[in-house]
């Protein structure tokens, strides 16, 4: 489904369902959706806003999740993560695609770790949310598994694939 600021239009390809708001597109699964709506109804805004408040499209992990100073965590599709201490925990700008399936991939950008230490620009970072449930009983669908893989240098190559803060989950901290 495409939702465009003066027109709401579905789109369904390969039982995959492109939702886009204004510029940001997000792809959400027709499972995801079709808890509330059959295939070709038209969904509102209004309606999402009701799917997202009652759980049915996952957020990242639990809210208290590297509380108090941590940002992201607990939301919808986070543009930014922030675990709240040193800058090798930010993680910026970042677009995900497959929202709502089984595992969401997002890019964005992190502050670069100089090898004698200290920070200086950016590298790319790639993130691979997965693993569907609740944080806790009762709670909102999460993905609880973040992993991530950045740039070793600027404009290098990517590492290899990290669990976030090194927990197992990012529900709460291990």
């Amino acid at each position: 489904m495409v939702i465009g600021p003066s027109r709401l239009v579905r789109r369904v390809t390969a039982g995959l369902a492109f939702l886009t708001v204004t510029a940001a597109p997000i792809l959400v699964s027709d499972a995801v959706l079709a808890t509330s709506h059959r295939q070709g109804d038209l969904v509102t805004p209004a309606a999402i806003g009701q799917q997202r408040a009652s759980g049915r499209v996952p957020v990242l992990g639990a809210k208290g999740y590297m509380a108090p100073y941590g940002d992201g965590w607990g939301t919808y599709a986070p543009k930014r993560l922030f675990n709240g201490g040193s800058p090798g925990g930010l993680a910026t700008g970042i677009v995900w695609r497959d929202w709502g399936t089984t595992r969401a991939r997002g890019v964005g950008n992190t502050p670069y770790n100089l090898p004698e230490g200290g920070y200086e620009g950016t590298v790319k970072i790639r993130l691979r949310a997965q693993d569907l449930g609740s944080c806790r009983p009762g709670s909102k669908l999460a993905y609880r598994v973040l992993w991530g893989r950045e740039q070793r240098w600027p404009g290098g190559p990517m590492g290899s694939w990290f669990r976030w803060a090194g927990d197992s989950t990012v529900c709460h901290r291990d």
